[in-house]
């Protein structure tokens, strides 16, 4: 008790000097391994220890100093001064030391709360023991301060925040809240700030939990919570460029996932709040917040609606006249969403997402907006052509005789022959997929010989899905058109002649020439005189011969 008194009487007289020291220009003392301003943050944290709820009276000029010392290159002045802090925490009650954090008072003449004599300054405090708010000059998360300071006042704000866990408030917890998601002080072009400030966030958010004021199980329709609030913010923060703001945010969030729903639940926290996010946020919402919505929520099927209003509302008649980044990011996360498949679309919701936003810009137009747009609608084609979306689909193309599954496949006829290399990929790869829908009989024949065009792209990766995808179609008779099969019996001669030539293809090392011997085989079991004909012709004149003395000794009925 006689060392408390005494330093609770003395401090006064050389607080000044001391932290004077802390944030001075950096030396040793002689004779010393020591730094003078470790030293000093040393001496500050015994003065804090010893003056226990005292220390409320200088908490201003602590904080001062401490705003410079955390941010020093020296990790070991910086580890002291986060020790200062915290131990702060320990001993101030919350309701102290946050009208220094977050208060948006303006500075009077009128209310002063500091007062200065010859030779020391004194902190006013209201009969509370709280600060008198009004006039402290001390910077706040609000104030005019540079991102530098206010990300050292979220770094202290965090370690303060530590002693609060049992003694916290739901009146300080909201102000905390409030103060942690205001859209003034984020600032995306700052990647220190952000990190600091998401590292605040899920420190709060933490606490929150351990305090109680967290739950797991809230229902969709009950307002906004404590968690909802810190988490969106964290999200909108991977709107950042800066690469390491993104990682810290979607880092910060799989914790604060597994902290609230268990090991392993990164993203439940996701799935608890989506409904609630998109209502209140979805004007402003930042196209890469809306893609970790919908990447991360593990099940979309209940806002199913929802979304094909969304993208039916923003993605249908698009003006390329104008700006349209933001419909291009949300087309971009439509198309990942239909491809990665973690949810059931309706027939009805598939068919409007096909007619009024896939097939308009399926077709060419001018402009590299446009170009943009054409190769999304191709690779969402695609995604929608895959048996888990194309099931749902079926009635609708099959109806009025097929007549939207020859607009499709006529628009894919056209994707094929494009001089765009992930237009024709989308097209390629998707072949199998094309090959199954209700067509004509002429464009069964377009279908087959576009299939066999395939082979002479220039990219030899292409050429090799071309192939293996031609393989397919051959090999699964069962499922494809009516259409395609007629048009393979009819051009079986043609489609021989175009893969004996690549079949002597000596450079291509990525196995074409594997997939078109099996090819063969197959129109060798459809007609197998002309097949055996045409490859004993080509025999002469093949560099490599062992591929078609592979389809010669072949029986169709092995």
């Amino acid at each position: 008790l006689g060392p408390r008194h005494a330093v609770a009487e003395h401090v006064r007289h050389f607080l000044d000097n001391l932290l004077g020291d802390a944030t001075a220009v950096n030396w040793m003392i002689p004779h010393s391994l020591n730094n003078r301003r470790t030293v000093a943050l040393r001496t500050l944290v015994a003065i804090i220890i010893y003056s226990e709820s005292n220390i409320v009276q200088y908490a201003q000029q602590i904080l001062q100093a401490l705003y410079k010392v955390v941010r020093d290159d020296d990790k070991e002045v910086a580890g002291e001064g986060l020790l200062c802090a915290e131990l702060m925490g320990k001993f101030m009650r919350v309701d102290q030391y946050l009208p220094f954090l977050v208060a948006k008072s303006d500075d009077t003449d009128d209310a002063e709360s500091t007062r200065k004599t010859h030779n020391k300054t004194i902190t006013m405090l209201n009969a509370d023991g709280t600060p008198a708010i009004g006039t402290n000059k001390l910077p706040t998360l609000f104030s005019t301060a540079g991102n530098v300071t206010k990300a050292s006042i979220l770094t202290v704000m965090r370690l303060l925040l530590r002693g609060a866990t049992k003694t916290l408030t739901a009146e300080q917890a909201k102000m905390i809240v409030r103060a942690l998601t205001d859209t003034n002080l984020a600032n995306l072009d700052a990647p220190e700030l952000m990190k600091n400030l998401i590292s605040a966030q899920q420190a709060t958010c933490e606490m929150l939990i351990d305090r109680g004021f967290v739950v797991a199980d809230v229902a969709p329709e009950a307002p906004r919570t404590l968690d909802s609030m810190l988490v969106y913010a964290m999200i909108a923060a991977t709107a950042a460029e800066d690469s390491g703001v993104v990682a810290a945010a979607d880092a910060a969030v799989a914790a604060v996932s597994e902290k609230i729903f268990g090991e392993g639940k990164k993203g439940q926290v996701y799935q608890q709040h989506f409904g609630r996010w998109i209502k209140r946020h979805l004007v402003d919402m930042p196209p890469a917040a809306l893609q970790r919505l919908i990447t991360n929520t593990p099940d979309l099927t209940p806002h199913s609606q929802f979304l094909t209003d969304l993208f039916v509302q923003r993605l249908s008649n698009i003006k390329f006249n104008v700006r349209v980044s933001d419909e291009l990011a949300l087309y971009q996360i439509m198309e990942t969403l239909l491809e990665g498949q973690k949810m059931t679309f309706t027939a009805d919701q598939l068919e409007i997402i096909l007619r009024a936003i896939v097939m308009p810009h399926l077709g060419f137009q001018p402009g590299p907006a446009a170009a943009l747009f054409r190769k999304l609608a191709f690779a969402t084609l695609r995604a929608m052509l895959r048996p888990f979306h194309r099931k749902a689909l079926t009635p609708a193309l099959s109806a009025e005789d097929g007549a939207l599954s020859d607009k499709v496949v006529t628009h894919w006829l056209g994707g094929v022959d494009s001089d765009d290399h992930e237009m024709r990929f989308s097209c390629i790869d998707c072949t199998d997929d094309v090959c199954q829908m209700p067509m004509a009989a002429g464009t069964g024949s377009e279908v087959v010989d576009h299939m066999v065009s395939g082979l002479n792209d220039s990219s030899d990766h292409l050429r090799h899905l071309a192939a293996t995808k031609l393989r397919q179609v051959l090999y699964n008779g069962s499922d494809v058109a009516t259409a395609v099969v007629a048009a393979v019996h009819a051009k079986v001669a043609s489609m021989t002649e175009m893969m004996l030539v690549h079949l002597d293809d000596v450079q291509e090392t990525l196995g074409i020439r594997d997939q078109l011997v099996l090819c063969l085989k197959r129109l060798k079991a459809i007609n197998p005189d002309l097949v055996t004909a045409k490859a004993q012709q080509a025999k002469s004149k093949h560099a490599i011969p062992k591929y078609l003395d592979e389809l010669l000794h072949f029986e169709p009925n092995q």
